[in-house]
């Protein structure tokens, strides 16, 4: 298994949304899916496709991917100013750091952006809930569902967590 230092977090370019779309719906498919109904994997899907996903890059939202090698192993998506707004790590390469890697990330270029910023936030998956509670997020009110979609809302505090 590679190890943390072999991970490059980049912005998405063209050249790189067919693959970045494609490790988010093969992992939402494997973890995510199974807690939706067809509607929500339905919506899921549709927001997630590389022309929905290239179209909000850069116009309030950015990417970025995680690669090991040329191998996109990992994908953010900042809805800025502050919101987590996907966070995927292939199935393959979970648990050796690069969920962390990205979310520290996050919090850099919402720092950067915004640098009174006192949150990031996430809308958690159910099955994600654990690892972003890992990460130093926390739930903020009850589990909701939109077209089809559950999620937990979770905020983290930025102060609390400096970026050196």
């Amino acid at each position: 298994m590679k190890q943390i230092a072999d991970i490059r977090i980049q912005p998405l370019v063209p050249d790189d949304v067919e693959v970045a779309a494609r490790v988010v719906m093969e992992t939402f498919r494997t973890h995510v899916a199974p807690h939706y109904s067809q509607q929500g994997i339905e919506e899921f899907a549709k927001y997630a496709e590389p022309d929905s996903l290239q179209g909000r890059h850069g116009h309030g939202h950015q990417t970025w991917t995680a690669k090991i090698g040329d191998a996109i192993v990992g994908v953010l998506e900042i809805r800025f100013p502050n919101h987590i707004a996907m966070l995927f790590v292939s199935t393959n390469h979970q648990g050796i750091g690069i969920g962390r890697r990205l979310v520290e990330h996050a919090k850099a270029q919402v720092l950067n952006v915004s640098p009174d910023a006192e949150t990031l936030t996430v809308h958690s998956s159910p099955n994600a809930i654990p690892a972003y509670r890992k990460l130093g997020f926390r739930e903020c009110g009850g589990m909701q569902e939109k077209n089809g979609i559950k999620f937990q809302q979770m905020t983290m505090e930025l102060k609390a967590y400096p970026i050196l």
